[in-house]
């Protein structure tokens, strides 16, 4: 793991990216955390795997294996809230959570965002965007309703805070249409791109080939490459990575 840092415009505030967990808990990671000591801890989605799909839903080993990083995930946040306020946001592996999860989510002292706002400290919110992948439901391990191909972002065009607004959203190709409604966007999910050639990422889920955005700094979104490597393709050229973003620059 290295930690990358990038500066930003707005007030001086310290966050701390921890994307892509999917629940292996590291005690490197809590200790790197310590030792920053972040103002908040942003955690853009796909901390753990919750919610079934159909043709997963009697495999006892997938089933375990999700048990697990909910678990890991939920140990993270027992240890991140020692250290600073933490925020979570949904991806597109935390589909289909439930209020079981919901709640042991709230018991650690995290708040996971849901297509909403917070404020942080008077004239700073923090915001949580849902993955498209969020619209889908599940009953009896049967499809229900279709996630979305684009995200729901009625909750923003219905107005958002007057402040300084920093909004957590799993996915950086969904960057045109939230960039309206944020000062910061923090983003993960493309793992970056898990292959990097002559300084350009190969494939990334939801951009393709030759994805644009991958890992870095783009306008106002500060993309993570992600603390696991969940996939078979090994990381060339692309270490797991802490992000941290620190406001200030004028």
């Amino acid at each position: 793991m290295v930690i990358t840092r990038y500066k930003v415009k707005g007030p001086k505030l310290k966050a701390a990216v921890v994307a892509d967990l999917h629940g292996e808990y590291s005690t490197e990671l809590i200790e790197a955390l310590k030792t920053e000591k972040p103002d908040i801890i942003a955690c853009p989605g796909d901390l753990a795997t919750v919610g079934e799909y159909d043709d997963r839903l009697v495999d006892p080993e997938r089933r375990e294996k999700r048990l697990r990083t909910q678990d890991g995930a939920l140990e993270f946040l027992r240890e991140a809230v020692k250290v600073a306020p933490t925020y979570v946001s949904r991806g597109n592996h935390e589909m289909c959570i439930d209020d079981v999860f919901r709640e042991a989510v709230k018991s650690t002292g995290a708040a996971l965002l849901e297509n909403e706002w917070v404020e942080y400290c008077p004239g700073v919110f923090i915001g949580g965007q849902n993955s498209s992948r969020c619209g889908a439901k599940y009953k009896d391990g049967k499809l229900i309703t279709e996630d979305r191909k684009e995200p729901d972002i009625d909750w923003l065009k219905q107005g958002t805070p007057d402040g300084w607004r920093v909004l957590l959203c799993h996915h950086p190709e969904y960057y045109d249409l939230v960039e309206p409604y944020a000062d910061l966007i923090l983003s993960g999910h493309t793992h970056g791109s898990q292959i990097i050639l002559f300084g350009h990422g190969l494939f990334a889920p939801g951009q393709g080939w030759f994805p644009k955005y991958t890992k870095g700094q783009y306008g106002k979104m500060c993309v993570s490459a992600g603390l696991t490597n969940t996939t078979w393709v090994p990381r060339i050229n692309n270490p797991t990575e802490l992000v941290i973003v620190e406001g200030g620059l004028m």
